[in-house]
């Protein structure tokens, strides 16, 4: 099974025009979508670099399967406890 990943500069370009979509002043609702679509890209950015640092860039002598492991592996939760955190010093 293939599948490719979301492309983060896909995702922002859709959080734009989430906040464009009105003329004027934008609708809450379009503020938040956008939000959340910009929060989802930075998320699909920590997955690709992970799994490229991990496994290999585009291009390299990779398996497809490991790096869609690792780019899979990533938590949500614990990602984003650590971009929470005052001391970024110590990953834990």
């Amino acid at each position: 099974m293939r599948s490719n990943p979301l492309k983060p500069g896909d995702l922002i370009e859709t959080a734009k025009e989430w906040v464009h979509l009105d003329q004027g002043k934008p609708k809450q609702a379009n503020l938040k979508r956008a939000l959340s679509t910009a929060y989802y890209a930075l998320f699909h950015a920590l997955c690709l670099n992970c799994a490229d640092s991990l496994v290999g860039s585009a291009g390299a002598d990779r398996s497809q399967r490991a790096w869609q492991q690792a780019y899979r592996s990533v938590e949500h939760s614990h990602a984003r406890k650590q971009c929470t955190r005052n001391d970024m010093s110590e990953f834990s």
